[in-house]
């Protein structure tokens, strides 16, 4: 009986040192200790540190980590024209690292295709913060972020959060830089970068230069190429056409969505032509030149120099 006894109090023994030692490593994996153990994350953990962004990462809240790489940081440098992390003014740095920040441990099965998060890094500085979005795909077997940045080493789990380690650093985007980030806006980008057309890209890409932009998806589209009459789609557009159909979906200066109300008329880039916003509930139409209906299906998707409704359908102007 008392080697029985004895028996199960060396095995109480060592099953509580191993509960402890169990304990002690879940305590110590934390999303700061994973990158301390990743040997290509010296360069991200370094910029954290600089920027003090490390301590906001040892903290119980849980965050979902896009960590570049050393090789993705070392082109971004590169590309950027400093020679080193410490080139990088902090300020800048540290709403770069945010940009790579988002509330709540999300691995790959969390994320929906075809949708938006936000970030830590913000659009201002001041009260309300607007926090920047990321464009997120998933196919089910692969998620790209902004259309184009692969994850090299997904789903790192944390005590407090989820590492994903990706191959390129993600910039802080304007409103350019968000319509190219969704392939499912691949129409309207061509269409702004098509031949003939004004610099687009540099106006929707200038930071002194506000904008909102009511951007159509490929859907909408397809569906006003379905509208027109078959010789009359968006191929038979002529320049001037383009131009002045791009021109009705820009709005100058900020407007979210918190300031539209039921009626609103919008003036746009195509003056002197409007439209004219509905609003019921959380739910907002438009009326065009023609009266045509649409709906925005995302709103708010902030950019470092405006914002970016999508919708439903192209609306036209007048094109006389």
């Amino acid at each position: 009986m008392k080697l029985i006894i004895k028996s199960i109090a060396l095995i109480f023994c060592l099953s509580l040192l191993s509960s402890c030692s169990k304990t002690d490593e879940l305590q110590e994996r934390t999303i700061t200790n994973l990158i301390d153990s990743q040997p290509n994350l010296s360069i991200f953990k370094e910029a954290l540190i600089k920027t003090d962004v490390y301590s906001l990462l040892k903290s119980s809240t849980a965050y979902t980590v896009f960590a570049p790489s050393d090789l993705a940081f070392t082109t971004f440098l590169t590309n950027s024209g400093y020679t080193n992390i410490d080139a990088v003014p902090t300020d800048m740095l540290t709403k770069i690292l945010l940009n790579h920040i988002v509330v709540g441990a999300k691995t790959t099965g969390n994320f929906m295709d075809n949708t938006y998060v936000k970030t830590l890094a913000t659009k201002n500085a001041t009260a309300p913060l607007l926090y920047l979005d990321l464009y997120v795909g998933n196919t089910g077997s692969t998620v790209k972020l902004n259309g184009t940045i692969s994850l090299l080493t997904p789903n790192i789990v944390a005590n407090n959060g989820i590492l994903h380690t990706i191959d390129t650093v993600i910039k802080l985007p304007t409103v350019f830089d968000q319509i190219v980030a969704n392939p499912k806006l691949s129409t309207f980008k061509n269409t702004i970068t098509s031949a003939g057309q004004p610099n687009f890209a540099q106006l929707l890409s200038a930071s002194a230069t506000v904008t909102t932009a009511f951007v159509p998806t490929d859907d909408a589209f397809n569906a006003l190429n379905v509208e027109l009459p078959t010789t009359a789609g968006l191929s038979t557009f002529s320049t001037e056409m383009k131009t002045k159909l791009i021109y009705y979906q820009l709005v100058n200066g900020y407007l979210p969505s918190a300031l539209f109300t039921n009626n609103l008329v919008v003036a746009t880039e195509q003056t002197p032509q409007t439209f004219i916003i509905q609003k019921g509930g959380t739910l907002y139409n438009f009326l065009d030149q023609g009266n045509r209906s649409g709906a925005m299906i995302v709103t708010d998707i902030q950019c470092t120099n405006g914002v970016i409704h999508l919708l439903d359908k192209v609306m036209l102007p007048n094109f006389n």
